[in-house]
């Protein structure tokens, strides 16, 4: 029921998303220009601290980091569009009913279209550092696919929770501003003890922009493992997520009290 339901409604999301993107566009001058500027910008930035101004790492570690703050970008502004996905559109749901799940897909697929615009710059800036293209780059997609499908896993329980409690947010918030010092961000970790790693990789974001970077800097195959880690982590939580949708479709409205 849940997957004919998902084709069912493809259509209607694909549409929302592009929607979406198209209206955000047009309350600024610069429209889809501004997708790739933005990342441009916080290059330039990044490299008149680090590369100009401390002067002590040099262009490769801008583009190291880079690739991890472009990357937890993604994830920080999709968990957080996601969860907020059904919350904010309960003036829709009291008027046509669509099922639940729909509203943070939207929301994930509009930041995730956004971050390929960023990633495209990265990318084309990596070639300044290193021209050199390996058959890694292909690893890309696949990598990008399990994001994508951690990101979402994450948000559709978090949004059914959301919904009904406005302490949610603000936890998860909290957390993710802990995990943006610990996922690795500003270190490799390579810097870390052995007895620290096994933690370190707990957090598949971890794992996942360690993959980013091996592709991108190293030229390298990223470690499969820890892809597979990040893809069962971000199905488990899909499953949970498609369920509570399912569990709740008829009920939340009647449940959440509105002002």
């Amino acid at each position: 029921m849940i997957k004919d339901e998902i084709f069912r409604y493809s259509a209607i999301v694909w549409t929302r998303t592009l929607s979406a993107l198209k209206n955000e566009s047009n309350r600024s001058y610069l429209g889809y220009v501004w997708f790739l500027i933005e990342p441009v910008i916080n290059t330039a930035i990044l490299y008149l601290v680090f590369g100009v101004i401390v002067n002590t790492r040099g262009p490769d570690y801008v583009l190291f980091l880079l690739i991890g703050l472009t990357v937890w970008q993604w994830f920080d502004a999709g968990i957080t569009e996601g969860m907020n996905g059904i919350k904010a559109k309960l003036h829709i749901l009291n008027q046509i009913p669509l099922p639940k799940h729909m509203f943070p897909t939207v929301q994930v697929l509009i930041v995730t279209l956004k971050f390929l615009f960023a990633y495209l710059i990265v990318f084309l800036i990596s070639f300044l550092f290193n021209s050199e293209i390996t058959w890694s780059f292909i690893n890309i997609f696949l990598l990008i696919a399990i994001q994508f499908i951690l990101i979402l896993g994450v948000s559709l329980p978090l949004s059914v929770l959301a919904a009904y409690s406005d302490d949610i947010p603000r936890l998860i918030n909290s957390a993710i501003r802990l995990l943006f010092f610990v996922t690795g961000i500003f270190f490799s970790a390579a810097q870390l003890p052995e007895t620290v790693k096994p933690f370190f990789y707990l957090n598949p974001m971890a794992g996942l922009i360690e993959a980013h970077r091996a592709i991108i800097i190293e030229k390298a195959s990223p470690s499969y493992g820890l892809m597979l880690y990040a893809l069962l982590f971000g199905l488990f939580f899909h499953v949970i997520g498609l369920f509570l949708c399912q569990k709740v479709d008829k009920k939340i409205l009647k449940s959440i009290v509105q002002p």
